[in-house]
């Protein structure tokens, strides 16, 4: 059940972070695997996407210069307050 349940997220989360940008999509996409493998805590949810969001960034960004989606129209305007 699980498996077949993060394929699609997986599959969704590709094509969402082209069209809402990394932030949100990486948010979103983290936020629903954890709940599909049983975590019900929003809490530890909640802390564990800040942190592998900010991994992410760090690395990514800070790090590697290597640009993330920046998602288009009214996202791509409000990635720019991040990265």
């Amino acid at each position: 059940y699980v498996l077949f349940a993060t394929i699609p997220t997986v599959l969704l989360y590709i094509y969402a972070m082209n069209r809402i940008g990394f932030l949100l999509s990486s948010v979103l996409f983290l936020a629903a695997v954890q709940f599909l493998l049983g975590n019900r805590s929003w809490h530890k949810i909640a802390i564990f996407t800040v942190v592998a969001i900010a991994i992410s960034y760090i690395f990514f960004i800070r790090l590697l210069s290597v640009p993330l989606p920046r998602g288009e129209g009214v996202f791509w305007t409000i990635s720019h307050f991040f990265y």
